[in-house]
């Protein structure tokens, strides 16, 4: 049988693209909430002759998760793990936003973590990461990931509380997503143990379902960004390919940018602008 990638979100968007990308190599696992479109997402991989199954997988919610792990936990060559479930502003409230983005995700690492040896785990974070203004991020408080996971979800919570209740969901997102990437840089420390490889990556805008709940937003983004366009989901799940590729067993502990060059873009006005005028 071939080595596994389990693929979390994988039944539409970036998840899928990958799906079908890497399912010429792995044994495709993808996992998500809703059952109809993860069989929809199994026929169609199927029909491209690429040997795959769904599970259901709630990443808001603990036991949905360990329930995941024990129903995969006897499947042998576990090598990658694609964690590209989210959560984003449109769809839910801030505290399930955390929930999702930060608690679960540090959850599922940690016990997917216990089934793996000599893999990659990739966790699809964010450009917020990077966009939101430091004076919001409660940074010291995410080491309790390491010491008390239901502490610092309350202290995400009640930061997230300070700010008016119409932005709670997009200051939840910023917060969850600049977690993320810090928690996969730590982790990495501990996942090396195992011969296992931790990698962040932060997209941009790309043309997926959860990105054209945010297609406003995402306009003033592309606008000021280098490649002013959205991304494909190609693009990104080519990245993970390469990533995964032993090839590039001397990258971990890292977050990679994949947003356009609007990070770029941003912290480099002064220079953009000379640029420009000459």
């Amino acid at each position: 049988m071939k080595d596994i990638c389990i693929i979390t979100g994988g039944s539409s968007g970036i998840g899928f693209e990958s799906a079908k990308l890497l399912g010429k190599d792995y044994y495709i696992i993808i996992a998500s909430r809703n059952e109809e479109k993860l069989k929809k997402a199994v026929l169609e991989l199927r029909k491209m002759q690429i040997e795959c199954e769904y599970q259901i997988l709630d990443i808001s919610n603990e036991d949905s998760i360990l329930k995941f792990i024990d129903n995969i936990k006897d499947k042998k060559n576990i090598k990658v793990l694609i964690h590209a479930a989210g959560t984003s502003p449109h769809m839910a409230n801030y505290k399930k936003i955390i929930d999702s983005n930060a608690i679960g995700s540090v959850i599922l690492n940690k016990e997917i973590l216990k089934i793996m040896n000599n893999g990659i785990i990739i966790n699809v974070s964010s450009m917020s990461a990077y966009l939101t203004p430091s004076f919001i991020l409660p940074k010291r408080k995410y080491k309790l990931a390491f010491l008390n996971i239901k502490k610092l979800k309350n202290k995400l919570y009640k930061r997230t509380k300070l700010f008016p209740k119409k932005v709670r969901s997009g200051v939840a997102y910023g917060i969850s997503k600049n977690f993320l990437t810090w928690f996969s840089i730590a982790f990495a420390v501990k996942a090396i143990e195992k011969n296992v490889r931790i990698i962040s990556v932060s997209p941009g805008n790309f043309e997926t379902p959860m990105g054209n709940l945010e297609i406003e937003e995402g306009k003033k983004f592309i606008e000021k960004s280098i490649l002013k366009r959205v991304g494909n989901p190609k693009e990104i799940a080519t990245l993970f390919k390469n990533l995964i590729d032993f090839d590039n067993s001397y990258l971990t502990g890292i977050d990679i940018k994949c947003d356009g060059g609007v990070y770029s873009y941003n912290v480099n006005k002064k220079i953009i602008k000379i640029i420009k005028n000459n």
